[in-house]
């Protein structure tokens, strides 16, 4: 994705919607030594509850009563 895709999606969005990113790339879940490229795939809006599970940071993504809007950016290493 380019800075142009990115800034035109984000210019969609709400600008006060909290930006958070995410991944499911499962290389990204181990301990790796120096660094990881990381691309960005894509922007969304969720409803979802930030929480901690096993102390770590963690989405519930549905609506609650405790829900807030996300701009989510998905990002991979495999590209």
């Amino acid at each position: 994705m380019t800075v142009r895709e990115l800034v035109t999606r984000l210019c969609e969005l709400q600008q006060d919607l909290e930006v958070l990113c995410y991944t499911e790339d499962q290389d990204l879940l181990r301990p790796r030594l120096g660094f990881t490229l990381l691309e960005i795939t894509g922007v969304s809006v969720v409803d979802a509850e930030k929480c901690r599970v096993e102390e770590r940071p963690y989405l519930k993504l549905k609506k609650t009563p405790h829900s807030q809007k996300h701009a989510l950016i998905e990002i991979t290493g495999d590209f």
